[in-house]
C-alpha cells in the first residue's frame, strides 16, 4: 500500500509544477536515501527549488515494458527500475542524475546504457567513492543545474 501512495505522489508532483526543472534521481534506494550519499543531493535539489522524481517509485506496472527499450537483458532488479524509470521520465522530466557506489559493477553498465540511449535531456552520472568531498558533488551539480536552466530559458523563447 505504501509503494502504491508513492507512485501516485509522484504523479502529482508531475501535473503541479509545469514551472520548476524537473530531476529525476535514479539509483538504488540505499544509495537515493542514504544520509551521506542521496540525502546531499536531494538537500541542494530542495535548496534550489527543483522537482525530484525518484526511479524507485516509478509505477510497477510501467518497469517491464520501459526497461525493455533500452537493455532488455537485465538481470538484476533495482537496475531494472532504474532504467525503466529514466526511459519513462525521458520525456517528463528537465535531467536525470544517476547516483552510484563504487564499485557496482551492474549499475556501471547501466548507466552506460541510460546515457547511450537517451538523448533528449542532459544526465549526470554521481559516482561516490570518497563520501568526505561534499563540496565537488555540489559544484558538478550546480553546473548540471546551469545547463538546465539554460536550455528551460531557450526552449521558452
Amino acid at each position: 500500500m505504501k509503494r502504491k501512495k508513492q507512485e501516485e505522489e509522484q504523479e502529482k508532483k508531475i501535473k503541479e509544477n509545469n514551472n520548476q526543472l524537473k530531476i529525476l534521481l535514479a539509483g538504488h534506494p540505499y544509495n537515493l536515501y542514504d544520509n551521506l550519499i542521496g540525502k546531499s543531493v536531494e538537500d541542494f535539489l530542495k535548496q534550489n527549488n527543483i522537482t525530484i522524481l525518484y526511479s524507485d517509485k516509478i509505477k510497477q506496472d510501467l518497469i517491464q515494458e520501459e526497461y525493455q527499450k533500452i537493455a532488455p537483458d537485465i538481470h538484476w532488479t533495482h537496475n531494472k527500475e532504474i532504467v525503466a524509470s529514466a526511459k519513462y521520465y525521458e520525456n517528463i522530466v528537465d535531467g536525470i542524475i544517476l547516483i552510484s557506489s563504487f564499485p557496482c559493477g551492474p549499475d556501471s553498465l547501466m548507466n552506460e546504457q541510460i546515457t547511450h540511449q537517451i538523448k533528449k535531456i542532459p544526465i549526470i552520472t554521481l559516482l561516490f567513492e570518497d563520501l568526505n568531498n561534499e563540496a565537488g558533488v555540489i559544484t558538478r551539480l550546480e553546473s548540471f543545474l546551469d545547463i538546465l536552466m539554460n536550455l528551460k530559458e531557450e526552449k521558452s523563447e
